[in-house]
């Protein structure tokens, strides 16, 4: 075991986690092309997300061609202002990723982690500066292209280790077993642990990792492996290599009972967040309107079984009934009609919830029943 972290490398990438908060948090010498950093109103801590507009205007009086090469400039590593982000999120954007295009993996993946990460599988090297935006995108779009295969096959290599695991995208092998052991399994006769670990750093001591006082060893020297780790007590990861990056959060969802599964609407994976019955995912579909796959795929389902969920027929029949009675009714009075909308208003609120998915058509079904005359 090494005495000092190595922190001389401006490339390297570092990312540790909370379970109880269900929460990731990551370093990198990040270039602020098309990405911005805010803060959440419920952390201390910073988020990255991605924007079509590269700087802010600037104003006249400021030279703005050192202005954009000040921003291109990569941050420096900062383990005490880590960027947060939920639980597993690394891994779940880069099996979404599109790698087909240097644009869709920047946007989809490289604006948030850097080019450091994807570095090693490429022959070309990240600048540590850039004179102007066309440099900037220029050594991106090198590194990229060069990487693109290998990348490719580190996708898939994931997309079939994740789909025998949860059972995804028709991969029903040994489905009987839990994710944990069928990770094991998997792991074992892929040789995965000494595959994707021989280039992990742990740094066992979180708070002085600029200091001499902490202890840091190659993963793949633990005689437990990953799973002899505790979670809790400030680890953090430590790699350039995106593969062992990649194991590294996998693991840390499969040991920690975390659910990981394919979007009804749109394919792409995710991490359901409220319940563990969830189909659709929290992300906007590439070619939607700006709305989340979960309220377009709700709304497509409540379309399509209309005619199919018992629930929703019992209330079009009420509905119809109550609303002809009113209306047939000479002697109708206020209440008759404040009675209605009282019950049209309730049993609207628990077809909201049928369609977000938090109760079930049996639930929805059952209340429609027995409140008929409410």
């Amino acid at each position: 075991m090494n005495n000092k972290a190595d922190l001389s490398n401006e490339k390297g990438f570092y990312i540790w986690f909370d379970k109880n908060n269900k929460k990731e948090y990551y370093t990198t010498t990040l270039t602020l092309y098309n990405s911005k950093i805010a803060t959440s109103k419920n952390s201390k801590y910073s988020y990255i997300y991605y924007t079509d507009s590269f700087l802010p205007k600037v104003s006249p009086k400021r030279n703005r061609a050192e202005y954009i090469k000040n921003a291109l400039k990569p941050k420096p590593l900062d383990l005490y202002n880590p960027y947060e982000e939920r639980y597993g999120m690394l891994l779940i954007n880069f099996l979404n990723a599109r790698l087909d295009d240097w644009r869709h993996a920047y946007k989809d993946f490289i604006y948030a982690y850097g080019l450091g990460i994807i570095e090693k599988y490429s022959s070309k090297k990240m600048r540590l500066s850039y004179t102007d935006i066309n440099s900037f995108i220029a050594n991106a779009k090198g590194i990229f292209e060069s990487a693109q295969v290998k990348l490719y096959g580190l996708q898939l290599e994931l997309k079939e280790c994740v789909d025998y695991i949860y059972n995804l995208n028709g991969n029903e092998e040994d489905k009987e077993y839990e994710p944990y052991t069928k990770f094991q399994a998997y792991s074992l006769k892929h040789n995965l642990i000494n595959k994707h670990t021989q280039n992990t750093e742990v740094l066992l001591n979180s708070l002085s990792i600029f200091k001499n006082d902490f202890v840091s060893a190659k993963l793949s020297e633990l005689t437990q492996g990953i799973n002899g780790i505790n979670m809790q007590n400030g680890i953090k990861y430590s790699s350039r290599y995106l593969d062992n990056i990649c194991f590294i959060v996998l693991s840390e969802l499969v040991n920690n009972n975390i659910t990981i599964k394919t979007c009804k609407h749109c394919g792409r994976y995710f991490i359901p967040v409220n319940r563990q019955a969830e189909v659709y995912c929290d992300l906007t579909p590439r070619s939607g309107n700006g709305k989340k796959c979960r309220e377009l795929g709700a709304r497509t389902a409540y379309a399509k079984n209309v005619k199919e969920v018992e629930g929703l027929l019992i209330y079009r029949r009420t509905y119809q009934k109550r609303l002809m009675e009113l209306s047939r009714n000479p002697n109708t009075s206020e209440k008759d009609k404040k009675k209605f909308n009282t019950w049209k208003k309730a049993a609207q609120e628990k077809i909201k919830e049928f369609k977000k998915e938090k109760i079930t058509e049996e639930q929805l079904k059952i209340w429609m029943e027995e409140n008929k005359d409410l």
